[in-house]
């Protein structure tokens, strides 16, 4: 659902994405505010885990707010990209557990393990008018902090490597 600031106009369309439908959010800001897209939810976080989702956008330089709302509606935890000159082609934005802080509310801090509600919020920096995309929004479990990964492996060969528009390679 769409919730901008007063004298801020948002709408929010479902449209094709990178794969499936993705959520496209038009603004336009008058002055300061913000577009706040928000999804209500009853969502449990794992002990670690990270959001991911696609993103791309035709807007002025502006802040892009992801924030994870509690229960009592009072608590909120938030990951902040501010000045964010927005990519014009599908760009993978991450966000893992230790990015996410305690933005306000009663809590004061720590960290929050019911959700119920996730926003993408627009923030005006220049302000201005446009559109931003968000496509495949994931959440996944990741390792316990301070877990043991197994070793990486690697792979070798003797064989010479094809680099197109080097000297060396066949034409």
């Amino acid at each position: 659902t769409a919730h901008p600031a007063a004298g801020v106009e948002m709408s929010l369309t479902p449209e094709a994405g990178q794969r499936g439908n993705a959520m496209r959010i038009d603004f336009r800001f008058s002055g300061g505010g913000w577009a706040i897209a928000r999804r209500e939810l009853d969502l449990a976080l794992p002990a670690n885990y990270a959001f991911s989702f696609r993103l791309r956008g035709r807007a002025p330089v502006n802040t892009l707010e992801f924030k994870l709302v509690d229960p009592s509606r009072e608590n909120v935890w938030w990951n902040v990209h501010r000045d964010l000159r927005w990519p014009e082609e599908w760009e993978q934005v991450t966000v893992k557990k230790r990015q996410i802080s305690c933005a306000g509310g009663p809590a004061g801090g720590g960290d929050i393990s019911r959700v119920a509600s996730l926003e993408i919020v627009v923030t005006a920096g220049m302000g201005g008018e446009g559109t931003i995309w968000i496509d495949d929004l994931e959440l996944r479990e990741l390792p316990p902090l301070g877990a043991v990964l197994p070793p990486p492996t690697a792979t070798s060969t003797s064989a010479p490597a094809l680099v197109f528009g080097h000297p060396s390679a066949p034409p």
